[in-house]
């Protein structure tokens, strides 16, 4: 669990990260990030908070998929109360524009070299997760599909998107935590 200053992300792990199947291909869970109003809008309308999950997709080397749901204020997230008050605090650590590129998933790193920034924070939250608890009951079948890019720079243009329809809910506490972390 790590806190980018810009996002709250959790990174895939062990020897089984998550898999992904959509209309015949597959995907690998990488990490999900958090969007403090949503990055999407349905309608017109932003929802309080969304999470994307990034997945590389198997046997498609520099190609991605995009696990994305919508939360709006209702019941408490069972999934977010596993690591909601592990959130790590805000970097404190800022660089300027000049100093920063990004890799091909969004993560920044030095423009002088390969490693990524040191201003991060980490939480001691390590797991574990079940990632299904994300998504709840809402059905899986009932999602947006789209062509996009990445939303970071490079904003690389290799990644399907599967935004699903249903919201699932977090409790109003669960979403102040996030501006609180951001």
């Amino acid at each position: 669990l790590i806190n980018k200053g810009h996002t709250v992300q959790l990174i895939a792990g062990g020897s089984e990260p998550g898999k992904m199947t959509v209309a015949g291909s597959s995907y690998t869970l990488l990490q999900c990030h958090f969007r403090y109003g949503s990055e999407h809008t349905v309608g017109g309308r932003q929802y309080p908070l969304e999470a994307q999950c990034l997945h590389s997709k198997d046997g498609h080397t520099g190609e991605y998929g995009v696990f994305g749901v919508f939360f709006e204020i209702g019941a408490e997230s069972a999934f977010l109360a596993k690591f909601i008050h592990d959130l790590p605090a805000q970097p404190s650590r800022r660089v300027s524009a000049g100093e920063v590129s990004f890799s091909l998933t969004g993560n920044p790193m030095r423009n002088a070299a390969t490693r990524g920034l040191a201003g991060w924070t980490l939480s001691s939250y390590t797991g574990p997760l079940d990632f299904k608890q994300l998504y709840g009951n809402i059905p899986l079948t009932h999602y947006w599909n789209y062509f996009g890019s990445f939303t970071t720079p490079p904003c690389t243009e290799a990644v399907d998107f599967f935004m699903m329809m249903d919201a699932v809910t977090l409790s109003e506490a669960q979403l102040d935590a996030f501006p609180a972390a951001i």
